[in-house]
């Protein structure tokens, strides 16, 4: 009876081991100037999600996903490429959803992420046609 337990437990762990392994070469986050996009194979885009549509971005651990209320299992989209991981990257979108991420550096990709949100935003409010203002697309 233990060595069929022990044969499963380490059939998983080479799963996991594998998949962990070869997951973040076919699955990769990129960060265009408009959007960061999900690619497989280093060419399909997957998803793609505009930065004037990310809320705020966050860096939590696993135990703090189980305990927020808010990251719901109809809320979330998990955009994973690693199965081992100690924290995940969490974008909130303006629209209530989250998004997932688990990339080789969260704090790193947080911090980029952030960078192209507020560019993003300063372009959108520079090109924000100003309602009421003669020579600025409100005559």
């Amino acid at each position: 009876m233990l060595i069929p337990v022990a044969i499963a437990v380490a059939f998983v762990a080479l799963f996991v081991g594998m998949v962990d392994l070869i997951e973040p070469r076919i699955l990769r986050y990129r960060a265009d100037e408009e959007a960061l996009s999900l690619v497989r194979f280093g060419r399909f885009v997957t998803c793609r999600v505009a930065y004037v549509d990310i809320r705020e971005v966050d860096v939590i651990s696993w135990v703090d996903l189980f305990l927020d209320d808010s990251l719901a299992c109809f809320k979330v989209r998990w955009w994973t490429n690693r199965v081992v991981t100690k924290k995940l990257t969490v974008l909130r979108l303006r629209d209530g959803r989250a998004l997932i991420c688990t990339p080789g550096d969260p704090y790193a990709f947080a911090h980029t992420v952030r960078e192209h949100i507020a560019r993003a935003t300063i372009k959108a409010d520079h090109e924000a046609p100003a309602i009421g203002v003669p020579g600025r697309g409100g005559d």
